[in-house]
């Protein structure tokens, strides 16, 4: 798992991420706030999940094998630490995808890496 220390309050970081997603060719397909969820437990964290892709990479992986599913959308995490410091953390596509042992799938796995990189790295700056 990539872990990323990023400036800014998650829920400014969440926003600067979606219009960087958007940026970058892909969109935000669902989104989970778990603090929200987790509050009807009584624990209190910040922390907000995107799902991130586009449709044509997704034809893509999912032509060469619709198992996929269970790594596309990409999953992005923001959330507080317990310093307080905001996080960004991801599982690289190309770790997830290779367990398919399929060339066309691992190509385009290695590009999400190279798109994911790139963003959460211009959000620590």
């Amino acid at each position: 798992v990539v872990h990323v220390k990023v400036n800014g309050s998650v829920k400014d970081v969440v926003a600067h991420l979606q219009k960087m997603v958007a940026s970058n060719g892909m969109m935000v397909m669902g989104e989970l706030n778990q603090g929200k969820v987790l509050a009807m437990t009584g624990l209190t964290v910040d922390s907000e999940s995107l799902f991130v892709g586009n449709p044509n990479v997704g034809k893509e992986l999912f032509s060469a094998n619709p198992g996929v599913g269970v790594v596309v959308p990409v999953r992005i995490n923001v959330y507080a630490d317990k310093q307080g410091q905001t996080m960004v953390s991801y599982v690289p596509p190309s770790e997830l995808l290779a367990t398919f042992n399929n060339p066309k799938v691992e190509k385009v796995a290695k590009m999400l890496d190279g798109k994911l990189h790139m963003m959460v790295e211009a959000l620590a700056k």
